[in-house]
């Protein structure tokens, strides 16, 4: 006998009865008078036998709250619902009452055993769980009987007991009943024999088991995909193919045969023409390159502008939801567990927008109640609505739809008929005419749309084939639309790329309601180790496509800012490292925004300062695990609002000309030494991408790099190579120093703390902020100096702080401004405040950074309602930044 610690390591019947018998003996509960006389509900004929039900129901209520939380009354009438009978008509399904369920939780409340949960429904209370596992812990639990399968393995063993059991092995394994029985006859290493057939019927079961279960849900599949009118009813979209190694399709299947995309190992070395799979950039659907063509247009719809409420969008799930928490694997309707693993039962939809779960079978029963009613999920205010995108090349609606469905339907009988006669004596039609045609998809057709980073794509195509080769990546044509050309230090007039954008616009936001915090995503796919594509295709699925663009030498962020122009409030995510965060800032500043929208970063570059300041991390490890993702965007919904200075770097020479356009600087501007290590950083970066995968490799490979100049002392005679002027006031330099790095933010170097060593009172100089327009002047002893930064066993060496710096290079150095390095020749570097921006930073635990994220909506809130306007806004938020600080 073993004595069980929680509620979950006893029988829920023993629980259940020993709970019941607790809470009757209690004397806290109160009968209702009515408790021998109702009915548990309209399923019921009479009321309970058991005169302690009311007792029962309580417990299993407890436990249920206390295994998952956030269950309600409405929970509770599906949990304990059932089939009505209706005598010779069909029985149906019928939810239990709801006021029994509600008096029992008030109960239960006023016992402190639950109470509400902020989510929805109840959570169980501390007092209640440790109320709960004390029940428990007075349950024996009780050992596995011997008839068990796991009792073969024991010490003490009977073989006269296991007659029945080696019987049955022998039935399933003909073969291994002779060896059996001449080994209770000769009675030689029975034991070993006994296990050998035990773990060969464990296995032959589990895989008739999971054979089943694939091939019910291949039915059910099968079933969905053949009427999906069923299932849709938003308008068709098109796949966006994309080519991808077959290596990365471990457990995926082809939406189209549903066979799996990972090849068979026994069929040896793969050709070229076959490794490789389309993979949707959009769902994140994958097909056979032979099969893509054939694929059905239910990927996630953009617009849904002619719609009343956003409708659920349901698709097959042929992977697992990583972007998920644990607790979200549950259908939304009957609320058992969705799993799509070996143990799973029925196959299951998920919604494309607000991710909910369905079994196939309970899916009618929920649209009948809720009308396939989508309310977008608990990112709702960061996603946006699909009510209000307009498609501004929309030329059929609900008419072309059922046009292209027709057609579907028309093509499919056709190619069935034809199959009949694919290898029978009677020619084809096309051999007749000695001809072959060329049969144009409905799937593909000219006037399919492709959602591209906000955009369309058209294409033309015979068979509907995807314009990309087919046994090289390096063969894939794309033909996309040539998008307007905005380098990051671009120099085109604000008019004509107005003119531009608007020509290349596809999509429109319109009549978007007042409290919308829509958020607009950016992802440079070359930043750090390059996971871009993954991360776009994540976002895709859990906001709009519309609102996830990819950041290139061809399309810079002026494309996504345009589209949010008439959007008054929403914010912006960069998923990228400091040079991209650079590079959208000043596309903001470009767009001149009454308002500018404040601004979030998912960690993905490679040092990543910036976000380690605003407390964003220093990677890509938060949304790696289980449901990341979906925490990182409940986190930018609550967060709170900071302000970062600006700085603009003009490059002169001795004339004062200015040698290149401005640059702008946000983290820091280091020129020497530590310049050197960022430009070999920056190259190595570029030719291994892989290597920069976490931020104790990224320190790595600084320390590495480092240490190959410790010895030869390039830099020696920096101090005569330069010449510094703070506010004026020339800056006499160390003569060990090997650089000089002006600092904005306290992180460096892949997040190395400057100050952390530094007395509080260091050399009278004030402490840095990065939001007091005032920089720091730091001296660097060379890359040892660098080495023991990286490790905390030393400090940055302040020389001056001031607003207006100048400095001046004798010779050729390596510069670097927020980890973009270059080469520059002799010249005049000056830096001077160019203005501050609006940042998001996440809050943190304590009820003050809980406080600065309500302030900044009460503030938003009070100018879209014409309580203040938005420079008033905008002075609040710089005050309350700089008390916060």
């Amino acid at each position: 006998m073993e004595t069980a610690r929680t509620v979950k390591d006893v029988s829920p019947h023993e629980f259940v009865k020993a709970y019941a018998a607790h809470l009757k003996r209690s004397g806290k509960v109160e009968l209702p008078p009515w408790t021998d006389i109702v009915k548990t509900g309209t399923l019921k004929e009479l009321a309970p036998y058991d005169p302690d039900w009311y007792y029962i129901r309580a417990a299993s209520m407890a436990r249920k709250i206390y295994l998952r939380g956030g269950l309600g009354v409405g929970a509770f009438r599906r949990i304990y619902g059932g089939s009505k009978r209706n005598g010779s008509r069909p029985p149906h399904f019928c939810k239990s009452s709801g006021s029994i369920a509600r008096h029992i939780l008030q109960q239960l409340q006023n016992m402190n055993i639950i109470d509400l949960d902020q989510k929805g429904g109840r959570k169980i209370t501390s007092s209640g769980q440790r109320d709960l596992d004390q029940v428990a812990g007075r349950i024996p639990v009780v050992a596995p009987s011997s008839t068990n399968a796991r009792v073969l393995f024991s010490d003490s063993i009977d073989p006269l007991s296991l007659s029945l059991t080696l019987s049955h092995c022998s039935y399933i394994f003909p073969r291994y009943f002779f060896i059996s029985t001449a080994a209770l006859i000769k009675q030689v290493n029975f034991k070993r024999v006994v296990r050998e057939v035990t773990v060969k019927y464990e296995a032959y079961t589990a895989f008739q088991w999971r054979r089943n279960i694939n091939l019910s849900w291949m039915k059910a599949i099968a079933r969905s995909k053949k009427n999906p009118k069923t299932r849709h009813k938003v308008p068709v979209a098109q796949h966006t193919w994309g080519l991808e190694s077959v290596s990365r399709g471990k457990n995926l299947n082809c939406c189209v045969c549903l066979k799996p995309m990972s090849p068979s190992q026994t069929l040896g070395p793969m050709v070229a023409s076959d490794s490789f799979m389309h993979r949707c950039s959009i769902c994140g659907a994958a097909a056979h390159l032979s099969c893509s063509t054939n694929a059905q247009r239910d990927c996630k719809c953009a617009s849904m502008l002619d719609f009343e409420h956003v409708m659920h969008q349901w698709a097959v799930r042929w992977t697992e939801i990583t972007d998920q928490p644990n607790e979200a694997f549950f259908c939304s309707y009957c609320e058992e567990p969705c799993s799509g693993s070996f143990l799973g039962g029925s196959p299951i939809w998920c919604c494309l927008w607000c991710q909910q779960l369905v079994h196939v079978d309970c899916h009618s029963n929920m649209s009948n109640e809720t009308g396939d009613i989508c309310d977008l999920g608990p990112h709702r205010r960061l996603i946006l609505s699909p009510l209000h995108v307009k498609e501004l090349n929309q030329t059929g609606g609900f008419l072309s739809s059922i046009t292209h469905e027709i057609a579907s339907t028309v093509r499919a009988s056709i190619r069935s008929q034809s199959k009949k006669y694919k290898h029978g004596n009677e020619p084809s039609v096309d051999t007749v005419n000695g001809g072959s045609t060329c049969e144009t998809s409905t799937e593909s057709t000219a006037d399919a749309h492709k959602i591209v980073n906000g955009s369309h794509e058209m294409e033309e195509s015979c068979n509907g084939s995807m314009t990309m080769g087919n046994s090289h990546r390096g063969e894939l044509d794309t033909k996309m639309d040539s998008k307007p050309s905005f380098k990051r230090s671009g120099s085109v007039n604000q008019k004509e790329e107005s003119q531009i954008l608007r020509m290349k616009q596809k999509y429109e936001l319109i009549d978007l309601p007042h409290d919308a915090r829509p958020l607009l995503v950016f992802i440079n796919k070359k930043s750090g180790a390059q996971r871009g594509d993954s991360l776009g295709q994540r976002l895709n699925l859990l906001l709009n496509p519309v609102q996830v663009f990819e950041l290139s030498s061809t399309q810079g962020p002026e494309v996504g800012l345009f589209l949010f122009r008439k959007v008054p409030h929403f914010r912006v995510l960069v998923c990228g490292g400091d040079g991209t965060v650079g590079w959208v800032l000043n596309a903001i500043d470009s767009q001149n925004f009454v308002s500018p929208p404040p601004v979030a970063i998912l960690p993905a570059g490679t040092g990543n300062d910036l976000a380690r300041v605003l407390s964003w991390g220093g990677g890509l490890g938060s949304v790696e695990r289980q449901g990341g993702l979906c925490t990182v965007l409940h986190h930018i919904e609550n967060a709170a609002v900071t302000i970062l200075d600006r700085w603009k770097v003009a490059i002169v020479n001795q004339q004062g000309k200015q040698l290149q356009p401005p640059k702008f600087m946000n983290n820091y501007l280091g020129i020497g030494c530590d310049a050197k290590v960022a430009l070999d950083i920056h190259n190595l970066r570029e030719e291994n991408p892989e290597k920069f995968y976490n931020q104790f490799m990224n320190k790595v490979l600084y320390a590495r790099e480092g240490a190959k100049s410790i010895m030869d002392r390039t830099f020696a005679d920096f101090p005569w190579q330069v010449r510094v002027e703070v506010d004026g006031v020339e800056i006499e330099v160390p003569e060990d120093a090997e650089g000089v790095l002006v600092a904005n933010i306290g992180s460096y170097m892949g997040g190395v703390d400057l100050w952390q060593n530094e007395d509080e009172n260091y050399d009278n100089f004030d402490p840095q902020s990065m939001h007091d327009k005032i920089l720091e002047v730091v001296s660097i002893s060379g890359t040892w100096h660098l080495g023991k930064l990286q490790v905390g066993l030393s400090r940055a060496r302040r020389l001056a702080q001031g607003q207006s710096i100048k400095i001046q290079l004798f010779a050729a150095l390596p510069v670097q401004i927020d980890g973009e390095p270059w080469y520059q020749q002799p010249c005049t570097v000056a830096i001077s405040h160019h203005g501050q921006a609006f940042m998001l930073k996440r809050a943190a635990e304590e009820p003050l950074g809980h406080a600065a994220a309500i302030i900044t909506d009460v503030l938003e809130n009070a100018e879209t309602n014409h309580v203040i306007n938005a420079s008033q806004k905008r002075a609040l938020l710089q005050e309350m930044a700089l008390r916060l600080s």
